[in-house]
């Protein structure tokens, strides 16, 4: 794996999940116009708790 690839999520420590949780919900904000309740909202709906693509979307411990 090279220093560019993601690792699987299932292999990432928490703070790093989250990291990048934040940043995707940064991303959607930008895109959308959406406002954070409204994100955190379709984050919880759509993708924690499930695996997408081959990727654990674990949810908050």
């Amino acid at each position: 794996m090279s220093e560019f690839e993601a690792p699987n999520v299932k292999q990432r420590p928490d703070r790093a999940t989250a990291r990048l949780g934040a940043v995707q919900a940064l991303y959607e904000m930008d895109l959308s116009g959406k406002g954070i309740t409204d994100v955190i909202a379709e984050f919880e709906a759509h993708w924690l708790g499930q695996t997408i693509e081959g990727d654990e979307y674990n949810p908050p411990s």
